[in-house]
């Protein structure tokens, strides 16, 4: 009987050890990851978003420049000519976001995407306009204010996020030359349904 007692708790204390190793281990790795994706020599940015109750969440960067646009890690460009002519809730910014947005929150229940805005400092002129944007379609955002010369370590680029961004983009100019053409019609005084095809 005794040795029965002194056999389960043995058992037990076993069992409760390699669960400790095992936590162990999962937290040098933790550690170990975390190193790896902060080691920063003071030349790049490394983003992170982290709230006060400890929710962590992958924002969707948004390198601002006098160029336009530059969704990270993907490497979309929307050059600032390219957003004229579009109404502000329907823009191609908007659309890549969503886009990067939807493939990344597949199977989570994050509803609208966290945008991080890092502004270059020849980025003002473009900036105004992006916050106005993500203001309108009330996306939750943020903004950094960062040097010529800082990298942004944002990961790797996921291929479905490229592609989904360039279908939704294709998507938005195809609706503001739609809206174009009707009003080519309209000041033509032809019915926008009855040119249609």
């Amino acid at each position: 009987l005794q040795l029965k007692a002194v056999t389960e708790a043995t058992t037990t204390t076993e069992e409760k050890l390699r669960a400790v190793n095992s936590s162990i281990l999962a937290l040098r790795t933790q550690v170990h990851d975390a190193e790896q994706t902060t080691t920063s020599d003071g030349t790049e940015t490394i983003v992170e978003f982290t709230n006060t109750v400890g929710t962590t969440r992958t924002p969707i960067i948004v390198e601002v420049s006098k160029q336009g646009y530059r969704i990270q890690p993907t490497g979309i460009v929307i050059e600032s000519k390219d957003m004229e002519g579009f109404p502000v809730s329907d823009t191609p910014l908007m659309a890549a976001i969503l886009a990067v947005h939807r493939e990344r929150a597949k199977g989570s229940v994050t509803s609208q995407p966290y945008v991080l805005l890092l502004v270059r400092p020849d980025g003002s002129e473009a900036f105004y306009p992006a916050q106005g944007i993500l203001a309108n379609e009330k996306i939750h955002f943020g903004y950094e204010l960062i040097d010529v010369e800082k990298a942004i370590a944002a990961g790797e680029s996921a291929p479905t996020e490229i592609a989904a961004a360039d279908v939704a983009m294709a998507e938005a100019f195809r609706r503001r030359e739609k809206i174009y053409a009707n009003l080519r019609y309209i000041a033509q005084g032809i019915s926008p349904q009855r040119a249609e095809p």
